[in-house]
């Protein structure tokens, strides 16, 4: 028996942000050793854009000094989860996928209160997501009798 090809599955409807939108933008640090191998600040912005409801719909992420490459990397990333997030990925899924992701640069970072070190700037978007737009995670209490 031979299944017909029938192409790509539908692609999923994208539901886009309104003009007028609502945002939040956190500048961070990170200080540790970039693809150069020499240890220095990493300052950089990431910005949330988000629907009328309070949910993420889109992300970007810049960085100072940050050589092109690496520039373009992190923002085709950030279009590419922005993306995921507009056709229906839930933002846990996406914090699930990227946090603990580790390169360059990566170690100490100051900019949020609750993330002290970082494996990547992934890692810290990541990370920040999470303790910004995420309900706390409910730890599982231990009964004592």
């Amino acid at each position: 028996m031979s299944k017909e090809h029938q192409g790509p599955p539908p692609e999923p409807p994208r539901h886009r942000l309104p003009q007028d939108r609502e945002s939040v933008t956190l500048g961070f640090t990170i200080t540790g050793r970039g693809y150069d191998g020499r240890a220095k600040d990493y300052k950089g912005f990431v910005t949330a854009g988000l629907y009328p409801d309070g949910s993420v719909g889109e992300l970007f992420v810049r960085f100072a000094k940050m050589g092109g490459r690496q520039g373009a990397l992190l923002d085709s990333w950030a279009q590419a989860v922005s993306r995921q997030l507009q056709t229906g990925t839930s933002l846990e899924d996406v914090v699930e996928a990227y946090e603990f992701v580790g390169f360059p640069p990566a170690g100490m970072s100051s900019g949020h209160p609750g993330i002290h070190i970082v494996k990547s700037p992934l890692d810290f978007v990541a990370k920040w997501l999470r303790l910004r737009f995420l309900p706390p995670e409910e730890e599982a209490e231990e009964e004592t009798s």
